[in-house]
């Protein structure tokens, strides 16, 4: 469908909320920052190696429709939702159709606009290193955004409910 796409999907989900599931979802949210932080600072060698022999190359040559998804967007304009104007101006600057650089790379070469811990998951997750000794801390930050899913599901599903009862009461 497109990361453009799944931004301005993720946009009307969290524009749909209510407070009370917006607080539901901060809390998940808080869960999956916590485990990315974990994650990185147990990739301390292999985000180096990233950093200085790679130097992000994997953020210079990439298809940006199979890296971000909905519940990316909604994790990170939960966390900061002020960026939602920059996301979007991102994507109006960036309309190549072939593989780019990362639309939210400060000038098309870093670091990213997002800091760490409030990440899209392949972003987070993926190392050209051996990750066998940090298994553990993707798996978990995998886990989250699965968590993450299930409650945006089940918070979607309360308000379709809830907008129902109210048109069969009318």
């Amino acid at each position: 469908m497109g990361a453009e796409y799944d931004f301005e999907k993720a946009v009307s989900i969290l524009h749909q909320l209510t407070p009370g599931s917006h607080e539901r979802l901060k809390v998940k949210c808080l869960s999956l920052r916590q485990a990315q932080e974990t994650l990185l600072s147990a990739a301390g060698d292999a985000m180096h190696r990233c950093l200085e022999q790679c130097r992000g190359i994997c953020c210079q040559n990439l298809d940006i429709d199979s890296i971000f998804s909905v519940m990316d967007f909604v994790y990170i304009l939960t966390m900061i939702p002020q960026m939602e104007m920059e996301i979007r101006s991102r994507f109006n600057a960036n309309q190549s159709i072939y593989r780019s650089a990362c639309p939210f790379l400060i000038d098309q070469e870093g670091p990213c606009i997002f800091p760490n811990g409030i990440k899209a998951q392949e972003c987070v997750i993926t190392f050209c290193t051996n990750d066998d000794r940090i298994k553990p801390f993707i798996r978990k930050v995998n886990t989250e955004f699965f968590n993450l899913f299930c409650l945006v599901l089940l918070l979607r599903s309360k308000e379709v409910l809830r907008a129902a009862g109210r048109v069969f009461r009318s």
